[in-house]
């Protein structure tokens, strides 16, 4: 059984204005004496609205986007979804997408944990209530190198991955795993496809730039042109990371998919078994 959190988990509400009155109705459920929302709404008459925003998102542990269609569509969506994913690197905050109607989810967030509330709203409002009340709870700690890697393992099993096997292959740098998933083309057409996964684990310091650069060489150097490569680690991504990654990416033509520690809270808590088995009551 969990322990009763003795704090409140500040959420940033983030909605177009077509969706205010869903806002009020999510912030009027979700608020409890462990959540406290804040909007716009609570921004002074006659302040500065970017600052206001800015100061709003810096201080909150948590981002709710209401994604609908006139959220997407909206020209400010690109600039505010790319702050909230940037403001979420640097002070780690999390950020969880709800979508309240049936739209096309930005690519950004594909590996974030979507909750949809159109087809039953108050099990929908659960999830993001379980949400909000678990990912700050989640720490990596208390892993090791070795306790992280069999973590990640059963992740992989959790979602979908099969045939998982240990790859090594040299003792300063190699590949953790190799597995199989099977997807669906736009036909429907169900395809098999081999992940190469190299799995970083660091305890203090920051995310390395150069894990990114000796798995480049890796792929270039020894690894079929369409192989799929997975990089997950506990750390963040800096910046200056996610430049290089797209930067190469464009001029290599290839792919490297990356979970960082941000993305893998939002991974595991959806998923109950990971959640029990790794992580302190």
């Amino acid at each position: 059984q969990k322990k009763a959190m003795n704090y409140k988990n500040r959420v940033f509400l983030s909605y177009c204005s077509a969706d205010r009155e869903t806002a009020h109705l999510i912030s009027e459920k979700l608020s409890t004496e462990n959540i406290k929302i804040v909007g716009d709404y609570d921004f002074d008459p006659g302040s500065n609205v970017l600052d206001n925003l800015r100061y709003l998102v810096e201080t909150s542990e948590i981002v709710l986007l209401l994604l609908s269609k006139k959220y997407v569509q909206s020209a400010y969506t690109d600039y505010e979804l790319q702050k909230f994913l940037d403001e979420s690197q640097k002070r780690k905050i999390t950020i969880i997408p709800v979508v309240i109607e049936r739209c096309k989810v930005p690519l950004q967030l594909k590996y974030y944990n979507i909750i949809h509330l159109y087809n039953d709203f108050e099990k929908g409002l659960e999830k993001v209530r379980r949400q909000i009340s678990t990912i700050p709870q989640i720490s990596f700690s208390d892993f090791t190198p070795h306790s992280f890697e069999e973590f990640i393992h059963q992740l992989l099993t959790e979602y979908g991955f099969i045939n998982i096997r240990r790859e090594k292959n040299s003792p300063d740098f190699g590949i953790d795993f190799i597995a199989e998933n099977f997807t669906r083309n736009p036909f429907g057409m169900i395809r098999k496809e081999t992940w190469v996964i190299e799995v970083k684990f660091y305890k203090n310091e920051r995310f390395s730039i150069n894990t990114l650069k000796q798995l480049f060489e890796y792929k270039r150097n020894i690894l079929p042109a369409d192989s799929k490569m997975l990089l997950i680690t506990n750390s963040i991504l800096t910046s200056v990371a996610e430049e290089y990654l797209n930067d190469i990416q464009k001029i290599e033509n290839t792919q490297i998919e990356v979970i960082d520690g941000l993305v893998l809270k939002n991974l595991i808590a959806r998923r109950k078994k990971l959640i029990s088995k790794f992580l302190k009551p």
